[in-house]
């Protein structure tokens, strides 16, 4: 082995070692804000997704492995300055109002700058992606959501009932944020209104999407167009979810307590976009270019 390869290893092991030292401590630091996480994660069918983040961010770096090893190089002085904005950040949701969410992400923000200060942007810009599913752990606040949601919320139930309308025998009326149905013999409410409605698993989609794309490389055009369908295709298969929730109440005679249609109607909705997203991350257009024959992110 030649110097030169050697002075590599060792730049190599000294980088990592103090990546390792900087995350054990953020993890020491931050402990009782990752922990909340995983709590409320726990106890809700909200937030359960932030239960498996750590899986798929290790399975994300497992099939990455090649180009996490590739990007490593020294640090750079601009991680000072993100670890900086992130502590500012933190301080600013405790003090003088307390704001929970932004406390979270700063957190994420700090362990950006630890990522950035040890090992440099090119290794910074490949674990992007890691970050990025950290950061779709963290559950919106009620506030935040609520105001996110109202108006793709009305739309999505106000297109569900007009399809439902033209089924045969079917007749709904929209009572709020609630459809309720009739049919034959069998009336009843499809209980859409509950919390975290609307757009509910949007954070679940994100992180599943995040998932799919970066699990291989992809040229920059081919994740730019990824990223201008992402949000379509996120409420597309909402309305999807919507959909079939709706269709096993009506024909299946479910009552409104039943977490039955809830659950079909995600794994539905969930296993349908990770398809459409397959096929939007292979498909074979000539504006794309052969991701092996050139730069990938």
């Amino acid at each position: 082995m030649s110097h030169q390869q050697k002075d590599t290893a060792i730049d190599f092991r000294c980088n990592l070692t103090r990546l390792f030292i900087l995350v054990v401590l953020w993890l020491w630091a931050f402990w009782p804000h990752v922990a909340k996480i995983f709590e409320k994660a726990y106890h809700s069918s909200e937030t359960a997704h932030a239960l498996v983040i750590p899986i798929a961010a290790a399975l994300l770096i497992y099939l990455r492995r090649k180009a996490f090893l590739n990007a490593f190089g020294k640090g750079s002085i601009w991680g000072l300055f993100l670890l900086a904005a992130g502590l500012i950040m933190f301080g600013a949701a405790m003090w003088p109002f307390t704001f929970a969410y932004a406390q979270d992400v700063a957190v994420v923000v700090i362990l950006s700058g630890m990522v950035l200060v040890t090992c440099g942007w090119k290794f910074f810009f490949v674990s992007m992606p890691v970050i990025l599913l950290v950061l779709a752990s963290i559950p919106f606040g009620p506030g935040i959501y609520t105001r996110l949601i109202i108006r793709p919320e009305t739309y999505t139930i106000a297109a569900c009932a007009r399809l439902l309308d033209l089924l045969p025998g079917v007749d709904t009326t929209i009572q709020g944020i609630d459809i309720i149905f009739s049919r034959n013999d069998f009336s009843g409410v499809i209980a859409l209104g509950e919390s975290y409605r609307g757009v509910r698993l949007v954070q679940p989609f994100i992180a599943f999407g995040i998932l799919v794309v970066f699990s291989q490389a992809r040229t920059l055009l081919r994740l730019l167009v990824i990223f201008l369908l992402a949000l379509p295709l996120v409420f597309f298969c909402n309305f999807l979810r919507f959909l079939c929730w709706s269709l096993v109440v009506i024909y299946g005679r479910i009552g409104i307590v039943s977490s039955v249609p809830r659950c079909i109607s995600a794994v539905v909705s969930l296993v349908i976009f990770y398809g459409l997203l397959l096929l939007i991350c292979n498909a074979k257009i000539n504006l794309f270019i052969d991701e092996n024959e050139e730069g990938n992110l």
